[in-house]
């Protein structure tokens, strides 16, 4: 899967509102809990613009993530390629 069509599958599914399941693909270096291969879920609410103002600055597309399976809050950002997306 290219990354334009990963990026996109991804804000595809974000838009209907379900939670959507990925494994991290390395290390986050903003959530110590977020290892190589843990499970991340996408947030439910309003992430307030960072990950896209993270886009911006790395020039890497960004997913905000939690490790909530409800999807609530605390969250944080990851590069989109380094999520792999499971459920």
């Amino acid at each position: 899967m290219t990354s334009g069509t990963k990026i996109r599958t991804l804000y595809e599914h974000s838009q209907t509102g379900t939670i959507v399941k990925y494994r991290m693909l390395s290390n986050s270096i903003l959530e110590p809990k977020a290892t190589r291969g843990a499970t991340v879920y996408s947030i439910r609410s309003h992430d307030y613009g960072l990950a896209n103002d993270d886009t911006r600055m790395t020039g890497r597309h960004h997913t905000s993530v939690t490790l909530d399976p409800n999807g609530g809050y605390p969250f944080f950002t990851v590069p989109t390629d380094e999520l792999e997306m499971i459920g």
